[in-house]
């Protein structure tokens, strides 16, 4: 299992969340038997973190629709804020991190 949370940072209120699972089982033989594990290991890493980015693509839409119609959060601007992309950075670093996680996983396969 792995899990992404995001959070408010100022009011420590949880956003929305992505579990990622993988739940197939096999086994492997005694014979070279930490070689097959770890790429049991790998393969199920992997498996789980393409779950949680389908479900985390989910929540975000559906985040991103709830704040569109006011359901979940005003948006607003205040005079001194930069503004120009706050939210794309910290996107763009979740997406980056699960690429690097992804392609690690991937090498130890």
């Amino acid at each position: 299992m792995i899990d992404t949370a995001v959070f408010d940072v100022e009011t420590a209120k949880l956003l929305f969340r992505a579990p990622g699972t993988h739940n197939e089982q096999r086994n492997a033989t005694l014979m070279e038997s930490s070689r097959d594990l770890r790429k049991l290991r790998s393969a199920g890493f992997v498996a789980a973190t393409d779950d949680m980015i389908v479900n985390l693509d989910q929540e975000l839409e559906g985040f991103r629709e709830e704040v569109q119609s006011g359901q979940r959060a005003q948006v607003e601007w205040q005079p001194g804020s930069g503004g120009g992309g706050g939210t794309t950075l910290p996107l763009l670093t979740l997406l980056l991190l699960g690429a690097v996680v992804r392609r690690t996983a991937r090498r130890w396969a």
